[in-house]
């Protein structure tokens, strides 16, 4: 866990100094201050635990419905995008969307922290999981045909649970003065791990010509981690982050 994490950049006073404004007061006062801090509901672990739910509500749900969304429209093709994917067909926009993902972890991730962005991932995929397997009919008639093959669903699945996971932690490590270092890099870090782990699980051992629409898509990704800048740029006065990241 960086620094940033820590919290020692949010403006904790040192030990020693606690120590000292501890000391001056009477025994009494540091033990009522005690039973204060005690008492108070709003410093409990269920509380704790409410806000961190409360906080990644929205955060999850924006992220599940953009996968569910990328699964219901993966049978459009992006036309718009010359590039081509296997089997000399265009990208669909169900796949050619999932890259931008990596925008709204990382504005979790600025705003609350790395912890915070991972359970988000953690949920979202919980999420998708769940819907793959008790609402498949539904998701189905919404897509307007039978969904994906499960070796696809799954490859594209996981290769962008583990993309999402590295965007987190190379964003935690890169997030200081320079605002778009952190955003830049951590997509397209993200981005190269994608097709690089999707592709080989989806279509390794079949006849299926699949390393050029790799390399296809990877391009793809890095073009999306250069333009999501602009929307992170514009949210940065609206998303702020809390005490403790040094406002980066």
């Amino acid at each position: 866990m960086s620094i940033f994490e820590s919290g020692v950049r949010g403006g904790r006073r040192p030990l020693g100094a606690q120590g000292v404004s501890g000391s001056v007061g009477s025994d009494g006062s540091r033990i009522g201050a005690a039973g204060i801090a005690a008492r108070d509901p709003l410093r409990g672990p269920a509380a704790e635990t409410a806000l961190a739910f409360g906080r990644l509500f929205f955060p999850i749900l924006l992220l599940t419905t953009i996968g569910a969304a990328a699964l219901i429209y993966g049978n459009r093709p992006a036309l718009w995008l010359s590039l081509r994917d296997v089997g000399d067909a265009p990208f669909d926009t169900g796949l050619v969307t999932l890259p931008l993902t990596f925008l709204f972890v990382q504005l979790t991730n600025r705003r609350y922290g790395a912890a915070y962005a991972a359970v988000q991932v953690l949920g979202a995929t919980a999420a998708a999981i769940a819907a793959a397997l008790y609402a498949g009919h539904e998701l189905a008639a919404m897509r307007g045909e039978a969904l994906p093959p499960t070796r696809l669903m799954f490859g594209f699945g996981a290769a962008l649970f583990i993309a999402q996971m590295i965007s987190i932690l190379a964003f935690d490590r890169l997030r200081g003065p320079r605002w778009w270092q952190a955003p830049l890099f951590a997509s397209l870090l993200g981005g190269m791990v994608l097709p690089l782990i999707a592709y080989p699980a989806v279509y390794a051992g079949t006849e299926i010509d699949w390393f050029g629409p790799m390399l296809s898509y990877m391009m793809a990704a890095i073009a999306m981690a250069f333009a999501s800048l602009l929307p992170y740029w514009l949210l940065r006065s609206i998303i702020a982050p809390t005490s403790g990241f040094g406002g980066y």
